[in-house]
């Protein structure tokens, strides 16, 4: 006959000592990365089970043999469980969420580009500094609230060169946005994961394929249409404009690109840290700017700060929304999704400013978004391909 204790007792126990339990592995998810360069940055993970950039990598630290994947779980939407393209999301699909807060997402940026265009009594540098001002503000309040050093050891180097190129990469973006039409600027600016390859191949080393070069061809070709450089085409540059504007507007591109390549060295700093020093580092940076080379007057009236105030609370939606949509979407729906910000810049420029593009511009709008969805598209199947070579340890 078998007693009611020793029925009671546990299938893990083993020995004489006391039952236990196998403890259960808890996954958390902090929202990590900065999107004040428009990064798109990996998901944080942290709690009892450790990921090393590969799910066949990824272990629970109760016992360091026993892989994530057994027993088998429900994969997140899109049928991947890779970290570098989707955070694990517990078994329910939540692509349609991630999506929703994308195209949010893309809907505040294009609106802080509007706003920096429209706000003409504001110079350009000077809305940088409040802007950054106000985002300082909850990621100081982050990073207090977790004990978060906002200068690790290590990282100071590369935080710091990320920032002033961040900040530089912004200014040198909101005064582009001020001197030629907002589409044109903003499809320019998005073309920066296109360049991105390029840098990451010097500094990083890394793969430069057949499709990297089709694509910075591609959207070198759309620029060229957008621009239409007097040399080229003759007469103007643009729909009329100097070419100040599209100077800028390439220049930011290039080094919000460097910055890109730099923030891949922080993939293991809270966003909290990141963007403490970067809005640190900007503040003073963009009040030189503005004091230097920019317009000293600003509004007198109570409209032009409440805009001012909205930048700010729009930049600070925009990196949590675009964070939130990459931790439960993978990469390329999220870069799809991203592009309609210029959808939202083509309707701002007509409805607000009266600049209807022409057929150059939209052949050259055209070639950019598809040369930065191929970029996408790219990694997406590199995650999947990968994904699906490696074999689940325990087969």
């Amino acid at each position: 006959m078998v007693s009611r204790s020793a029925m009671s007792t546990p299938k893990t126990q083993s020995g004489d000592g006391p039952p236990t339990a196998k403890p259960k592995a808890v996954l958390s998810l902090d929202l990590s990365g900065d999107y004040d360069s428009d990064s798109a940055p990996l998901p944080s993970v942290t709690g009892t089970r450790s990921c090393r950039h590969s799910v066949s990598s990824c272990t629970d630290v109760t016992s360091e043999k026993t892989p994530l994947l057994a027993p088998p779980r429900p994969e997140p939407c899109g049928g991947s469980a890779d970290p570098a393209s989707a955070a694990p999301s517990g078994g329910r699909c939540s692509s349609h969420l991630g999506l929703l807060l994308a195209l949010f997402a893309a809907f505040c940026s294009s609106l802080v580009n509007a706003l920096v265009k429209g706000l003409s009594s504001v110079d350009p540098a000077a809305l940088s500094a409040f802007r950054f001002a106000i985002l300082l503000v909850p990621a100081m309040a982050v990073a207090i609230r977790r004990g978060t050093s906002i200068f690790p050891r290590g990282r100071r180097r590369t935080m710091l060169v990320r920032s002033v190129l961040g900040t530089a990469g912004l200014v040198l973006k909101f005064y582009a946005m001020r001197l030629m039409p907002l589409a044109d600027a903003s499809v320019i600016v998005l073309s920066v994961p296109v360049f991105v390859a390029v840098f990451a191949r010097l500094w990083l080393k890394e793969p430069f394929t057949w499709v990297n070069a089709l694509t910075i061809a591609g959207t070198l070709a759309g620029i060229v249409l957008i621009v239409r450089p007097p040399f080229l085409f003759g007469g103007g540059t643009g729909e009329g404009y100097s070419a100040v504007g599209p100077v800028l507007a390439c220049t930011a591109t290039v080094v919000t690109s460097i910055t890109y390549v730099s923030l891949r060295q922080l993939r293991d700093v809270h966003y909290s840290a990141t963007v403490s020093v970067f809005s640190l580092t900007a503040v003073p940076l963009s009040v030189i700017v503005w004091l230097t080379v920019g317009d000293r007057s600003l509004p007198t009236t109570a409209l032009p700060w409440l805009l001012v105030l909205a930048v700010g609370v729009l930049s600070f939606l925009v990196q949590m929304c675009f964070t939130k949509a990459c931790q439960l979407e993978l990469a390329g729906p999220v870069a799809v999704a991203r592009t309609t910000d210029i959808l939202y810049a083509v309707v701002w420029q007509v409805v607000w400013f009266d600049q209807v593009p022409g057929m150059y511009s939209f052949i050259g709008m055209a070639l950019v978004v598809i040369s930065v969805l191929l970029v996408a598209a790219r990694k997406w199947y590199e995650a999947r391909h990968s994904q699906q070579k490696k074999p689940t340890e325990g087969d």
